[in-house]
């Protein structure tokens, strides 16, 4: 990650071990959902979504606003 005052960016090496751990998150997901049908996937992640609100998670906001769905805790 390369710093510029306020902003920071990735750098090449960032971006690859960024897609990596992406790459394997995702896979994670599959494994841990095979098996569930769609709509209870759905469900209970909606669920849990509630839960973690409940608790004071709300999605990130990037550039004044749009949500990026990364976690952050109001607590």
């Amino acid at each position: 990650m390369w710093f510029d005052g306020d902003r920071a960016t990735l750098t090449d090496e960032g971006r690859a071990a960024h897609d990596r751990a992406s790459e394997r998150v995702a896979r994670v997901r599959r494994e841990l959902a095979r098996g569930i049908p769609e709509g209870d996937y759905a469900t209970t992640m909606a669920t849990l979504e509630t839960m973690a609100r409940n608790l004071g998670w709300r999605p990130a906001e990037k550039d004044g606003g749009s949500p990026t769905g990364e976690p952050r805790m109001d607590a």
